[in-house]
């Protein structure tokens, strides 16, 4: 989870279990440790969506001055032409450094055609469009928290009443609300409609007491 800055100590969480010490002489509060989202629970769900992207093929081929049929073909999904790790990924180091070590070919008195050049050159055989499929992982909802009815006081940030717990939940995916906020203090269930619960506490020992929503 991420801290976010306020007046007051605020927490994004997702599924976790807090402890909240609430003494008859005062209530402490300090700032949380941030939260992995991701790592809170065994069961917290991770949010997916598949999304499909266009890309582009390129087909070079590693051709011979001295015959037609390639000895090395490279699939590149960017335009130019293809970088040297791709075409030793695809055809060796051998070819890489052979193709890397071959001159123009330059007509000369000695030289009338292509076919009596020396080495090897790449020639582009094809551009094909196409579309995949890739997994992506959504953000996941939050919940805010912070209390209600008390104004910690600095340096000890100590309450003379106790107060409540205040969850306010966001949602960051368009189209998609939260219904409700659920958990428990201690063993005591609560269930708040929407997406903002004040909830109790319950006085304690020094120890304090769980809360899990």
């Amino acid at each position: 989870m991420l801290l976010r800055k306020s007046t007051k100590p605020i927490l994004l969480i997702i599924l976790t279990t807090v402890i909240v010490a609430g003494i008859l002489a005062g209530v402490t509060f300090s700032d949380p440790d941030p939260v992995d989202a991701y790592g809170l629970h065994a069961n917290s769900p991770v949010r997916k969506a598949e999304i499909s992207i266009s890309f582009t093929t390129y087909e070079w081929w590693l051709l011979s001055w001295s015959s037609p049929q390639p000895v090395c073909q490279v699939y590149i999904e960017h335009e130019g032409l293809p970088e040297q790790e791709e075409v030793r990924y695809y055809c060796g180091d051998d070819l890489l450094s052979r193709w890397l070590s071959t001159p123009p070919c330059t007509f000369s008195s000695q030289i009338s055609t292509a076919s009596q050049c020396s080495g090897f050159y790449l020639f582009l055989a094809a551009v094909t469009p196409g579309e995949r499929q890739i997994e992506v992982k959504l953000l996941p909802p939050e919940v805010f928290v912070d209390i209600a009815g008390c104004e910690p006081t600095p340096p000890e940030n100590r309450c003379s009443v106790l107060p409540q717990l205040h969850f306010m939940g966001e949602e960051p995916l368009p189209n998609e609300d939260i219904i409700n906020i659920q958990g428990y203090v201690g063993t005591e269930p609560f269930n708040c409609k929407g997406n903002e619960c004040t909830v109790p506490i319950p006085a304690t020992g020094e120890a304090g007491i769980s809360v899990v929503f």
